[in-house]
């Protein structure tokens, strides 16, 4: 009765939204407006295809147009399209984490599909909701479950049980049992190809390139990965491509060839982070963060650890958990944190409890030898039927009397039966809830306590940081005209600008700056930066901008030490001194450009990069490139950075960036904003105020940005010349 109302409810609620028009119903020709909603078979039978290839990649959107299929359906009374519909509901949930209601729709789905009397339809919904079992965890249920589909689906048609044996390769595999994991899924793999299911083919190369890195065949391994890679790059299914590209990463790690590894290890996380796939986030950092702490770099090892526990509690995935602490537990016994070290472990060994991975394995085991008992059962049975029907006929009259009290003593017996089984679930599940709630009561409170630790700490970060970038009173110094656009991904700065006005010169010098990483690792090195600045400019009086930036690098590569380790660490800048007294500009850059906007020519001609225009406008932004090289580690003997000198006109209008605004993902098909459309968008906003300026870029930011994940610190600051 609750699952239906939930389900009522549910429908209900989508039809709020059919009364707007939607331009991918409207090109079906699919009308959703009150009590004039329509649609037919072929264009509910197109929609659910759409909805189905699309589940993987926009779980949320996928499920707004599925409760709007089922709802058309059922208004034209089309029983495929309805379980079409609730599968790909169930689908949907499952991809965006909420198990529960995905198993609601795959029975909803069986429910409908045995009404209508439809095998081919019970089969797929069957499969389905093995598919969500696994996700959940209950392994022997998922393989009692696809066992299932796969008998009836072999009477019905060999191609609709394709899925159930790679799914059971992968189940074997998690419960330990390389022999029947690498059968099933080998046969999948061979259907797959038989029937053009690049699904199922990628998920069987997936689990048996795993199969091959845990029997340590390497070679063997990366082939496997290398074909499921193709096919789910031909087929833009981005989960797949993340699980694949971290494995592939794994196997670098293992041969400790690790620059290698990282390639791979990165690209697997930004198509995660892409796909809000929480499971996968938590794997990636997992792998991360034992690849870190295998090469002794403990911090990032635990910042890695802490955020693949974060996402694996969001995803309840109970393995990558378990896994997390073992992993936080070899962290702190390295760093001689003994007493923690033993609280983690027990936290891990209690998520191993849950798992209980041993009961898992023969239950699964068990599941596949009683399904091929029963299939030569039925194969003797029907041999021997054509035999005895005849006899079995005429005796079945006779007994008739005798065998139906001895079917109501069954039946007794058997209801009996039930109900004692049913007591003792009951009261074992009880037992198990309660020990769940106090595991995860424990959980939560340790949890929380973390997390206000290191809120208040990054809190106390952004104090800091806050109290060291130049004021706006500085700003003011160098130009009313002026405004800066500076927006953190997190609650601290990867990015920062600085400013100062030398009275007694009459110069005014700024720099913005992007340092590597963001949040807390970024808004460190930020304030070295910061520091450094200070240092080289207010106190040695140095003022020409290559010299500046020389002397920043000396600075950075002496207090990472990377004299003698060779990291990636620092920052790319830009750097403006502006000499009042002669209207020009100075200017050096670490990879960051300048950008002028002036009406009329530039007439350092030898310096431009490039110039961009607008229509019906005399304006023009003209860019002038940095050196190529970053503050920090470059070569052993880098070269210079070149000082390079602009004249300035009143009403010139100087810009510094950093790469966040342009490298932002977003729009209509989830693509990086870039620096064209930013250049013409600073170009048409040069008629409106600096405030007008700086809150129209804001509100472009984040109307390109949606629901897209914020991917870096923001900072444009743009000072005009008056």
């Amino acid at each position: 009765m609750k699952q239906l109302l939930l389900l009522t409810l549910i429908f209900v609620f989508c039809n709020a939204s059919h009364g707007q028009k939607d331009p991918l119903l409207e090109e079906l020709g699919i009308s959703t407006e009150g009590n004039s909603a329509s649609a037919n078979v072929e264009s509910i039978e197109k929609l659910n295809v759409i909805i189905k290839d699309s589940a993987y990649s926009n779980a949320k959107k996928a499920a707004k147009y599925a409760r709007i299929s089922y709802d058309l359906a059922i208004k034209i009374e089309y029983g495929k399209g309805q379980v079409d519909a609730l599968m790909n509901l169930s689908r949907s949930m499952l991809y965006d984490n909420q198990l529960d209601s995905a198993m609601l729709f795959s029975e909803k789905a069986i429910d409908v599909a045995n009404r209508l009397k439809d095998d081919e339809l019970v089969v797929k919904a069957t499969g389905l909701k093995g598919s969500v079992h696994m996700y959940q965890g209950d392994y022997d249920k998922a393989a009692d479950t696809y066992f299932e589909a796969i008998k009836l689906g072999e009477k019905v048609n060999e191609e609709l049980i394709i899925s159930c044996y790679a799914n059971l390769g992968h189940l074997f595999k998690m419960v330990d049992n390389s022999e029947k994991s690498k059968k099933y899924s080998l046969d999948g793999y061979r259907l797959g190809k038989k029937y053009n299911d690049t699904a199922v083919m990628i998920t069987a190369l997936n689990i048996l390139g795993l199969l091959e890195k845990r029997a340590e065949q390497y070679p063997e391994a990366i082939t496997y990965f290398e074909e499921g890679l193709g096919y789910a790059r031909e087929t833009g299914n981005l989960e797949r491509q993340s699980q694949i590209l971290y494995n592939m990463a794994n196997i670098y790690f293992t041969l400790k060839q690790y620059d290698q590894g990282f390639i791979y290890y990165d690209e697997s996380m930004e198509i995660g982070k892409k796909n809000n796939s929480y499971t996968m986030t938590a794997i990636g950092f997992h792998g991360g963060a034992y690849t870190y702490y295998e090469i002794g770099e403990l911090n990032k090892a635990k910042q890695y650890a802490d955020s693949a526990l974060q996402y694996g509690l969001l995803s309840n995935n109970y393995e990558v958990i378990m896994e997390t602490y073992a992993l936080q537990a070899l962290i702190a016994k390295s760093e001689g944190r003994y007493k923690k070290g033993f609280a983690l472990l027990e936290m891990a060994y209690d998520y191993k409890d849950s798992l209980n991975q041993t009961e898992l394995s023969v239950a699964a085991i068990e599941s596949e030898d009683l399904f091929n008992e029963e299939k030569k059962r039925i194969s003797d049975s029907l041999e021997r039927l054509s035999v005895n029907l005849q006899i079995e006929h005429d005796k079945k009259i006779n007994d008739e009397k005798v065998r139906a009290r001895e079917v109501l003593l069954w039946i007794s017996a058997f209801i009996l039966i039930i109900i004692s089984i049913g007591i003792y679930l009951l009261l074992k599940n009880n037992r198990l809830i309660k020990a769940q709630n106090v595991l995860v009561n424990r959980q939560k409170t340790e949890i929380e306590s973390q997390h206000k630790e290191i809120r208040d700490s990054i809190n106390y970060a952004k104090r800091i940081q806050d109290a060291i970038i130049s004021k706006k009173n500085e700003w003011e110094k160098i130009s009313p005209e002026h405004f800066i656009l500076f927006k953190p991904k997190d609650v601290v700065s990867g990015d920062f600008y600085w400013a100062y006005h030398d009275e007694k010169n009459n110069r005014s010098i700024w720099a913005v700056a992007d340092c590597t990483g963001h949040g807390v690792p970024g808004a460190f090195m930020s304030m070295l930066g910061i520091g450094f600045l200070n240092e080289i400019i207010i106190e040695n009086h140095i003022a020409d901008p290559g010299a500046i930036l020389d002397y920043l690098r000396d600075k950075i590569i002496s207090a990472l030490t990377q004299e003698n380790v060779k990291t990636k660490d620092g920052m790319d800048i830009s750097l403006c001194v502006w000499d009042r007294k002669n209207s020009t500009l100075e200017y050096a850059g670490a990879n960051n450009p300048l950008w002028l906007i002036r009406k009329g020519e530039l007439k350092n001609a030898e310096i431009i990069k490039s110039t961009s225009n607008i229509a019906n406008s005399e304006l023009s932004l003209y860019e002038v490139s940095g050196d190529k090289m970053p503050i920090g580690y470059f070569l052993s003997v880098p070269p210079p950075f070149t000082t390079q000198t602009l004249d300035l006109h009143a009403g010139d209008v100087i810009i510094t960036i950093t790469d966040g605004f342009a490298d932002q993902f977003g729009g209509e098909h989830g693509k990086k904003f870039k620096y064209k459309p930013l250049k013409e968008l600073l170009l048409q906003l040069q008629s409106s105020s600096v405030d007008e300026q700086s809150a129209k870029l804001n509100e472009t930011f984040e109307e390109w940005r949606q629901d897209e994940e914020q991917i870096d610190d923001v900072c444009i600051v743009a000072v005009k010349v008056l």
